[in-house]
């Protein structure tokens, strides 16, 4: 199949530690089914995760533009690793990208703001798909706490860094220019902001996740 899933994680993962959620991710998916996968790891903190979030972005880039031109890459990220995807995104340097799946992300709601709309209205991503849980504290205090730090954006000291998260996971999409694209799930079972990638519901996420590429599609 020339169809791959990249895992992305979001702060405070350790790369070395198997049991974390893209290792699980990556298993399961070449176990159960006849696609490819892989992980994109990184670690940071609340605060070092913006700081080096530009870095993180290139290295990102050059592992996504060693797969071949034909490549279907579905691109699935957990909290801050959404925010990584929407700055690939608006890069413009990846033609392999179809997909994105942005699960508690820690983006900006605005698909104006985050170069959402624009990736896909110049066919740089095919469709979004947004995973919400309820009562997500970490990104409710992110969202709190935007106002306070939003001068790091206004100062702009270091170009493509800010202290404030985003919410996405939180609300919900907003000012979405190509609906039809994009799919919001909200499950209220689903509570806590890494309720999705949990050992009790990753299999069921996953599970979710590649139902919307049938083989016959992809072969």
């Amino acid at each position: 199949m020339n169809l791959t899933f990249i895992f992305i994680n979001g702060i405070n993962t350790l790369p070395t530690d198997q049991r974390g959620w893209t290792d699980r991710a990556r298993n399961w998916i070449v176990r159960e089914t006849d696609f490819d996968a892989d992980c994109f790891e990184w670690f940071g903190g609340p605060l070092t995760a913006q700081l080096f979030a530009p870095l993180r972005v290139r290295q990102l880039l050059r592992v996504l533009a060693a797969y071949p031109l034909g490549t279907r890459l579905i691109l699935v990220g957990h909290s801050f690793g959404c925010e990584l995807i929407c700055r690939v995104l608006q890069k413009h340097r990846c033609p392999n990208i179809q997909d994105a799946w942005l699960i508690a992300g820690a983006c900006d709601a605005d698909f104006d703001a985050n170069g959402l709309n624009r990736a896909m209205q110049f066919g740089q991503l095919g469709r979004v798909f947004c995973l919400q849980a309820s009562r997500d504290g970490a990104l409710a205090l992110a969202k709190q706490s935007a106002l306070a730090l939003r001068w790091s954006r206004w100062l702009n000291l270091l170009p493509g860094v800010h202290l404030d998260y985003g919410w996405l996971g939180l609300t919900g999409p907003v000012r979405v220019r190509y609906a039809p694209r994009v799919t919001v799930t909200h499950k209220p079972d689903h509570v806590g902001h890494s309720s999705y990638v949990n050992t009790t519901n990753l299999a069921a996420t996953l599970s979710h996740i590649v139902n919307e590429y049938p083989l016959e599609e992809t072969a």
